[in-house]
């Protein structure tokens, strides 16, 4: 007879010894080949690390299971420093880290919001392949030009106001500056939550008028430099969107990159033909700058001359499939009761997107 211990067989005694009753422990190197493998759905970070005999603090994770087997729904890691260890006589702990799994599959389950261990996770990065990791650099850099504009803009507002020209001190969208700056600090206080997000969509809305909102220069814009913290938040907001899509042929994290890029070229073609080639010969035809701002203003409706519009366009390209499960909502309905209920079988997959997304954001 003969019998072979090897590291493998080591790891695995010591994933049974620290497990709780009726879960099944991992370690990281294998929730790295199941994430990397396109099932990041069947993985949860353990809350607390684990004290392993002969192998010291190790970081664990939990094969994702429910009562119906394992879970359809997607399932993130938490975002957590480790920085607990877990005892294995501790009856405690084991009874945190049993709650813990029993929100996160609640949240599963399919509650509509994409649950408030979802909204605070993020993947490890070395969960991502190369190409989502391109993705993302691409995204951030375009937001980040975004957001550029959409500053520039409020400070070209702000001096417009400081030289008294503008009407009362009101600013672009026609609201006090105090009124603005607690939209900014704190956007659902000055709007009525409503039950679910169809409950919050209107037929039509005012864009700002032209004369207190001018066109931007995006070449002036591209000179303001973004906070640092601007700049991580961004990128880890981008990265948790990315993690939230799930692997399926059509509605993934790769079809709402190229949304956002088609998205972003449309954006740039919303210029009168008139304005954009001249009369002679095809070339362009300079004409007088507040003239050409103006007419471009009605042309686009008000979209041309404003930054946040802009960017509002381009973010809901890159959330609008957010845990897409690549069925039709008919027949998410029929899998998810929970959210068909909660979203009134109204555009269920739709909802749960932007719920999953601004709860992020």
């Amino acid at each position: 007879r003969f019998q072979l211990f090897g590291d493998t067989v080591n790891t695995a005694a010591r994933m049974e010894s620290t497990c709780l009753k009726s879960r099944i422990q991992i370690s990281e190197s294998t929730a790295r080949l199941l994430i990397q493998s396109g099932k990041r759905g069947w993985v949860r970070e353990r809350l607390n690390a684990v004290h392993a005999k002969g192998k010291g603090i190790l970081k664990t994770f939990w094969l994702a299971t429910s009562s119906k087997g394992r879970s359809a729904q997607s399932v993130y890691t938490m975002r957590t420093n480790a920085k607990t260890v877990f005892n294995a006589d501790s009856d405690e702990e084991d009874e945190e880290e049993e709650e813990a799994l029993r929100r996160a599959e609640m949240d599963d389950s399919g509650n509509g919001e994409g649950g408030k261990n979802n909204a605070a996770s993020i993947l490890p990065s070395w969960s991502r392949n190369a190409k989502q990791q391109r993705l993302i650099d691409w995204l951030v850099k375009l937001l980040e030009t975004q957001l550029k504009e959409v500053i520039y803009q409020r400070q070209q507002v702000y001096n417009h106001q400081k030289a008294g020209s503008s009407n009362n001190g009101k600013n672009q969208n026609g609201n006090n500056s105090k009124d603005d700056q607690q939209l900014l600090k704190d956007p659902d206080s000055c709007y009525p939550k409503r039950d679910m997000v169809l409950d919050e969509v209107v037929e039509a809305f005012v864009m700002p008028k032209q004369q207190h909102s001018k066109h931007i220069n995006t070449t002036a814009a591209q000179s303001i430099e973004l906070d640092d913290d601007v700049k991580t938040q961004l990128r880890e907001y981008v990265a948790a969107i990315s993690d939230r899509y799930r692997f399926n042929s059509f509605h993934s994290f790769e079809h709402a990159s190229h949304v956002t890029m088609a998205s972003v070229k449309l954006l740039k073609r919303i210029v009168a033909p008139d304005e954009e080639m001249g009369s002679s010969g095809g070339k362009y035809n300079a004409m007088d700058g507040t003239n050409q701002s103006s007419r471009l203003h009605d042309h686009t409706y008000g979209i041309a001359s404003d930054a946040l519009a802009q960017f509002a366009v381009v973010f809901g390209a890159l959330i609008h499939d957010v845990d897409h499960t690549g069925v039709p909502n008919g027949q998410l309905g029929k899998e998810s009761p929970k959210i068909a209920d909660r979203y009134k079988n109204q555009s269920l997959a739709e909802q749960n997107s932007v719920d999953i997304a601004w709860k992020l954001l």
